[in-house]
């Protein structure tokens, strides 16, 4: 049945992903993500604040829950939970938040199965709403046909978008793709799939996003970096342009809208 949903959401765009997204999370647990029992203070008050509606604090309890750190355990279904929250509301955190939930599926955290269209359909949306991140990771679904057909042309395009929009990243993504265009197309399918599966590994070591992250955060270095053990931020009107696929840092990393 979910799997069903999931297919009906990418038909059917954004508001049918993030019901899909919600029946990630049931009634009893959406009721008990939204408690502040026996978290600390700083969580307790951050989730008063989303509950609230304040949308940069659904980003970020979606960071921290997918990250995890010394005082909160990582959970990734109640991080879905707070990206869809975050996602619903639109703007610069919104379009954060559906790059984030695409990484989650592409390559499949805690218990949310692995389901590559789901994830091209979230960076789709997130890619759209303007994120550089998501547009980023259109070029990447493009160039080793994740959640759709291998297209180079079309992941030319996207990261010459992204560039565009301030992601320092997709300037190497597109000199590797022409570099490597001759060499994808000559080569078998099995080599082909080889070379996607090995983007995936790597991808999941760097940055999937370059926008600025929570004040909680240090720098997240652009190109390659592990992903943050605590909540990000952003500026809440114009962030700056800093990614669970290819990418998101450090002990606080920043995103670039």
């Amino acid at each position: 049945m979910v799997a069903f949903t999931l297919q009906m959401a990418i038909a059917q765009g954004s508001e049918s992903i993030l019901g899909a997204l919600m029946g990630v999370v049931d009634a009893k647990q959406q009721q008990q993500f939204g408690s502040t029992a026996g978290l600390p203070s700083s969580v307790q008050k951050q989730i008063k604040k989303a509950n609230s509606g304040d949308q940069q604090s659904q980003y970020e309890l979606g960071w921290l829950f997918e990250q995890g750190n010394g005082s909160v355990a990582a959970n990734v279904t109640q991080a879905v939970y707070w990206y869809q929250k975050a996602a619903a509301q639109g703007g610069n955190y919104g379009a954060m938040a559906y790059s984030q939930l695409g990484g989650i599926y592409q390559f499949g955290k805690g218990n949310v199965a692995e389901d590559k269209k789901m994830a091209f359909a979230c960076y789709q949306k997130s890619a759209d709403m303007g994120n550089n991140g998501g547009m980023l990771m259109m070029g990447s679904c493009y160039q080793f046909g994740i959640g759709t057909d291998i297209d180079f042309d079309k992941a030319a395009d996207w990261y010459k978008k992204a560039a565009a929009a301030g992601n320092s990243t997709a300037s190497y993504y597109l000199a590797q793709l022409e570099r490597d265009r001759k060499d994808f197309e000559s080569k078998n399918t099995v080599a082909m799939i080889q070379m996607r599966d090995q983007h995936g590994q790597q991808s999941q070591q760097q940055p999937q996003v370059q926008q600025q992250q929570p004040a909680v955060r240090q720098q997240q270095q652009a190109a390659v970096a592990k992903q943050p053990a605590v909540a990000p931020k952003q500026q809440a009107a114009t962030p700056k342009q800093p990614v669970v696929a290819p990418k998101q840092q450090a002990a606080t990393p920043k995103q670039q809208p």
